[in-house]
């Protein structure tokens, strides 16, 4: 449908807005390429996530402030104790400003999983505008569920995993 438009209607205001909105939604695709990024851990360490290539990863959008989400921390510790680290890794990927009341939530939740600040450019590529927000990609990097169930919404989610195996 874009293709369509003349050249002149793809560079008015409202033609680079649909253009913008069309990547976003083939880059948010199931089957699209993992974003390339680097992470940096509470102490310092880095971590890409093309370095999880070969490991399903399970992506968790969260932030030491949101009730909903700190809620759902035991059923998530839950499906990571069921299904083993070997099998899928978890992500926590904080929208927290303030690193220490992260750092705090850490400690106070008993998070030991890989657990990040997101930078705002990766809730950004993946269209997060609410949390909890969980996201899984394959094994080979590509995106299966830009919204997966959430921990908490029975077995579902755990069923979803086991499948991907």
């Amino acid at each position: 449908f874009y293709d369509r438009f003349t050249d002149r209607v793809k560079q008015t205001e409202k033609g680079k807005e649909m253009g913008e909105r069309i990547a976003q939604l083939k880059r948010l695709a199931p089957g699209s390429p993992a974003p390339e990024f680097e992470l940096t851990t509470p102490d310092g360490g880095k971590l890409a996530l093309k370095d999880l290539r070969g490991h399903i990863v399970l992506i968790d959008f969260w932030a030491s402030w949101c009730a909903p989400r700190n809620r759902k921390i035991p059923f998530l510790k839950k499906l990571e104790k069921t299904l083993g680290v070997d099998n899928v890794v978890f992500v926590g990927l904080s929208v927290d400003e303030d690193t220490e009341a992260w750092k705090n939530a850490l400690v106070r939740h008993g998070l030991n999983h890989n657990q990040f600040i997101a930078p705002e450019e990766i809730s950004m590529m993946l269209n997060v505008q609410s949390i909890p927000r969980y996201v899984i990609y394959d094994k080979n990097g590509k995106l299966l569920h830009l919204n997966a169930p959430r921990p908490s919404q029975g077995d579902e989610l755990r069923q979803l995993l086991l499948q991907l195996k």
